[in-house]
């Protein structure tokens, strides 16, 4: 039995895939859709084709990104399930009025199914299928892989590009050691998943959601040289004063503002920290609505 986690309702539309970051070829997919169904963990984590795999997006990340969304707890006794099997269990649970895919679909063990054999399947079950061609950027197509490789790169205008909306960083705030409360700009200390994927180190214009409202921030990655202090991600909201402990923050990265640096004083930091702060509050706004 395939172990599908949300509130089933049948004769929906499903868009399948993994969904991961949700980027504008999935978008396309939402679009069409009632309800996203995604393989959680990732395959290739379950499998072992990647150890080292990141996320683009947590589960709660990508619950936050969909209006509705079914997660299927991927195992590797569900990777042995040929194409028409998952196909059969799916439709037992679901019973979906359609089904949109991506035109690079594959699923089944070894991944044997296409999108051949769910049309054909579709036309057998009287299940509207409908195949979402690929999103394409100077002739390359938009997947996650290369979301992927441009964010470990540090390019961060071009992944924001592609995902079609700022880079989710979800997590829980911790107690720190204050330091940026002494030299005037007070910091939240922010605790991710160790699956979650982060750009290289530096500082970057965002915006967070708290309490249902957004709010423009700078956010820090890094080891904090200054100080030799350790890895942290640490956001400053201008204006907040609140007590943030315990509590789960939705911060998402709009736009790279510069590399990390040791500086020679705190007064040297805090300067640089104020410019910082200004071209955050320049930056563009860029819409936290998702495709509806």
């Amino acid at each position: 039995m395939v172990k599908v986690f949300g509130r089933i309702e049948r004769g929906l539309r499903v868009g399948i895939g993994v969904f991961d970051g949700l980027h504008i070829g999935h978008a396309q997919i939402m679009d069409r859709t009632d309800v996203l169904l995604t393989l959680y963990p990732h395959p290739d984590l379950v499998l072992s084709k990647n150890r080292d795999l990141k996320y683009l997006s947590t589960l709660t990340e990508l619950r936050a990104m969909t209006r509705r969304l079914w997660a299927v707890r991927f195992t590797k006794d569900l990777s042995q399930l040929t194409a028409h099997e998952f196909l059969e269990m799916l439709y037992a649970q679901t019973g979906p009025s359609k089904i949109v895919v991506g035109s690079d679909f594959r699923f089944g063990r070894a991944q044997g199914g296409n999108i051949d054999l769910l049309q054909t399947w579709g036309k057998k079950c009287r299940v509207d299928v409908e195949i979402v061609p690929l999103q394409e950027s100077n002739g390359k197509a938009i997947k996650s892989s290369a979301i992927r490789h441009a964010l470990r790169e540090g390019n961060l205008a071009q992944v924001v590009d592609w995902l079609g909306h700022p880079y989710p960083v979800f997590g829980y705030i911790t107690p720190g050691y204050q330091r940026g409360s002494e030299i005037g700009f007070p910091t939240a200390n922010l605790q991710v998943s160790r699956h979650k994927l982060l750009p290289p180190n530096g500082v970057f214009a965002a915006q967070v959601r708290l309490d249902g409202e957004i709010r423009p921030a700078v956010a820090y990655l890094g080891n904090r040289p200054t100080f030799n202090a350790g890895y942290s991600i640490e956001v400053h909201i201008p204006g907040f004063s609140g007590n943030l402990y315990g509590r789960r923050i939705e911060m998402w990265l709009t736009s790279f503002i510069r590399a990390e640096q040791k500086f020679e004083s705190i007064d040297a930091l805090r300067e640089q920290i104020g410019r910082d702060l200004a071209v955050a509050l320049e930056a563009r706004p860029i819409s936290l609505q998702m495709p509806k």
